[in-house]
């Protein structure tokens, strides 16, 4: 399924790159922006597959945020200075210029845009939480939100011994289990969170969302990602959670891809049925 690629310079030194996948169905009625999370990128293991699959019916974006440490390889964590600075504010900052370009038809690429009218994003884990703020900032920018696997605490991505050495010592290291490298964390992360505790309290605003909210889960999911989604649900019973048996935090996709699983192949069917369902019907004063 072909794509078309893009980049462009949000300010100096931050670089969105990204790929458009064109709806195979003539006339199709959303933009669906995929968000990856922590440690992850727009190539990594299921994010082409999932976009192929989602684009036989929508316009599909996915992209890097800027701060995430992979640059101009695509692949390789070969910008750790960048991912040592890489705060919420700053892919919130990232996800809704994308957005916005797409709203103004101003995405940097050739002979097509992607459909205007509806933009629904699909957030993996850090960037599943980082949608839903988004949506609650800019409820006027987004049609509707499909959290994979989300993240509902900010700090608990991190923990709080490396929080402290943020704090304390101005940099905290993590190691990156499948390339074995040791990754930054610096104080500006931990500042972010501490200046925004309000903005990025998802369960305290969740009762505030304007658009249509499904949750999509893995049963082997991290409990901790798993009690959080118990928290959001009961504090606004509208949320829609759908849950994927036998699905882990990637619902047992890896990377390199070599191939789909079935609970991933459930998670991209019921994103794409919610989504027609939820978020392509709400009553036109909504919009």
């Amino acid at each position: 399924m072909s794509s078309i690629t893009f980049q462009y310079q949000l300010e100096p030194e931050r670089i969105i790159r990204g790929d458009f996948h064109p709806a195979l169905r003539p006339n199709p009625q959303a933009t669906v922006i995929l968000v990856h999370g922590f440690k992850g990128f727009k190539d990594w293991g299921m994010f082409p597959y999932a976009a192929g699959r989602l684009a036989e019916t929508f316009d599909v974006i996915r992209f890097n945020l800027s701060r995430n440490g992979v640059g101009a390889s695509l692949t390789d964590f070969d910008e750790l200075d960048k991912f040592g600075k890489q705060t919420f504010t700053g892919d919130l900052e990232d996800l809704k210029d994308v957005v916005v370009r797409v709203r103004e038809g101003k995405l940097p690429v050739a002979g097509i845009q992607p459909v205007a009218e509806r933009v629904i994003l699909v957030g993996h884990s850090r960037g599943g939480g980082e949608s839903i703020v988004l949506a609650l900032d800019e409820p006027a920018l987004v049609d509707g939100v499909v959290s994979w696997n989300g993240s509902t605490s900010f700090p608990a991505i991190f923990g709080e011994p490396a929080l402290r050495a943020m704090r304390e010592d101005g940099i905290a290291y993590i190691d990156n289990a499948r390339t074995k490298q040791r990754m930054p964390l610096e104080k500006i992360i931990a500042d972010d969170l501490e200046r925004n505790r309000d903005r990025f309290d998802l369960i305290a605003r969740i009762s505030q969302l304007q658009v249509p909210l499904v949750l999509i889960q893995g049963t082997d999911d991290f409990r901790s990602l798993w009690s959080g989604s118990e928290k959001l649900v009961s504090a606004a019973p509208s949320v829609s959670w759908i849950h994927i048996a036998g699905g882990d935090h990637t619902f047992g996709a890896k990377h390199p891809f070599i191939g789909s699983t079935t609970p991933l192949d459930e998670a991209i069917a019921a994103t794409g049925r919610e989504i027609r369902e939820r978020m392509l019907q709400r009553p036109a004063d909504l919009d």
